[in-house]
């Protein structure tokens, strides 16, 4: 199969020992360049998940394989993007959010209660592995205010939503938690601002 790795191709047999081979050498790079691997390509289709069980079970059907490998830095600019691009699409229909929720909530509020609680999973995972990375971060006292402030209303909205609580939920959502998106979506600009950014 042939195999590309940082713009370099090369040949290796369809087999186990070989497919150990190329993720030995991947390790030694991960660790001495500070990269990660970031995309694969097994035959020209990306791959999810874990791509060595993928390749070695796939082995005799592989010809070729493609591994895109990236910063650290990138990795984490790209992940930060990602928060800003999704709170710049997701933050107009949250704002309709609490109005729905004062008058009362339809199936379409329900919904968008559902994605605006998967949304709020992934920044908070995003900034997780951001502050993992950046524990120093000159944002991070500002952001980390925003992501209690998240964490603590998310327990609170679960509360009001279990007691039926529309109008408690509707403040939740327009006094807390809107807010600290919204704050949280200007960080994630300012920190992948190359003018700005500390990265």
């Amino acid at each position: 199969m042939q195999i590309k790795l940082k713009d370099e191709w090369f040949i290796l047999g369809n087999n186990k020992e070989s497919v150990d081979l190329l993720f030995e050498q991947l390790d030694e790079l991960k660790k001495n360049e500070n990269v990660m691997v970031s995309t694969v390509y097994v035959n020209e289709e990306e791959i999810f998940g874990d791509f060595y069980d993928y390749i070695v079970s796939n082995i005799n059907q592989i010809n070729k394989v493609e591994f895109k490998v990236i910063s650290h830095k990138e990795y984490i600019i790209d992940l930060i993007k990602s928060v800003g691009e999704y709170l710049e699409g997701a933050l107009p229909e949250a704002n309709k959010l609490p109005q729905q929720f004062y008058t009362n909530p339809t199936d379409q509020a329900w919904a968008s209660m559902v994605h605006l609680f998967e949304g709020m999973e992934f920044i908070l995972k995003t900034f997780d592995v951001f502050t993992n990375h950046y524990p120093n971060h000159a944002s991070r006292q500002q952001y980390e205010g925003y992501i209690h402030t998240i964490i603590n209303e998310i327990s609170n909205l679960e509360h009001a939503m279990n007691d039926v609580d529309y109008i408690l939920t509707a403040d939740l959502l327009k006094y807390e938690i809107l807010p600290a998106l919204k704050g949280l979506r200007i960080i994630a600009e300012t920190i992948i601002n190359p003018e700005e950014s500390q990265l």
